[in-house]
């Protein structure tokens, strides 16, 4: 089987994913909520465990939808199979297709990459961004470029509208799927929240009991007079 995806395909990849969003995600122009949050400490690690979640569940998104794509993704859009021997080294429609939606989830996983709190509003002081917009723009035009027109050099073959719709859709779902891992999330620290509390107002009510054992067990016993309790022996 021919490998689907050919190293230039890789190097725009790559350069999608390291520089291009590194530099529209590093220009965002800072807000005040930034300084609503918490100092991480010293000891902490540089990968949370919030960005080990979005790191986790988002390459499962994408390599599910992914392999889909390799081994049915022929017969879902009735084109031609790449994996056939007779097309090693041809240009084809079906990885063409595979390219094109792997690109489509990067972008569109750069607006969730924009909130790293567990926000949901991905969206939110995007106009305060045009560096990030237009960065974004640029790479989306530059990817229908490299599909329609840089066939000789990148490999690929132009896509029919359909077949377009169905990469954007696949990599708005990632977006979509970005929500839903973002209300998980959520939804997990309110209830180890209330956990929390429920576990403080029980050790507390523990202590007042035991404090109101201790006292009473004080009252009562016959050594508790009015004299004090510790006396010097003469």
């Amino acid at each position: 089987m021919d490998s689907p995806l050919k190293g230039v395909q890789m190097l725009w990849v790559n350069l999608l994913m390291d520089s291009l969003a590194s530099l529209s995600l590093a220009t965002e122009a800072p807000t005040e909520e930034v300084l609503k949050r918490k100092p991480y400490g010293s000891q902490q690690h540089l990968v949370s465990c919030l960005m080990a979640v979005n790191i986790i569940a988002h390459s499962a998104y994408e390599l599910t939808a992914l392999l889909v794509i390799l081994f049915a993704g022929a017969d879902l859009l009735d084109i031609e199979d790449g994996r056939d021997p007779s097309l090693r080294g041809v240009p084809n429609s079906h990885y063409t297709f595979l390219f094109n939606t792997f690109v489509m989830t990067i972008l569109f996983n750069e607006i969730n990459a924009r909130k790293i709190d567990a926000d949901p509003n991905v969206f939110g002081g995007l106009r305060r961004s045009p560096t990030f917009v237009l960065i974004w723009l640029a790479s989306f035009v530059t990817q229908v470029i490299i599909v329609e027109v840089g066939g000789t050099v990148f490999l690929t073959v132009q896509l029919t509208w359909d077949q377009w719709m169905w990469s954007i859709f696949i990599g708005i779902g990632d977006l979509i799927y970005g929500q839903m891992v973002t209300f998980a999330v959520n939804f997990y620290k309110i209830f180890a929240k209330r956990r929390r509390s429920r576990k403080n107002e029980w050790d507390d009510d523990h202590l007042d009991d035991s404090s109101e054992g201790e006292t009473t067990e004080f009252e009562m016993s016959p050594s508790s007079d009015s004299r004090p309790l510790c006396t010097d022996a003469r």
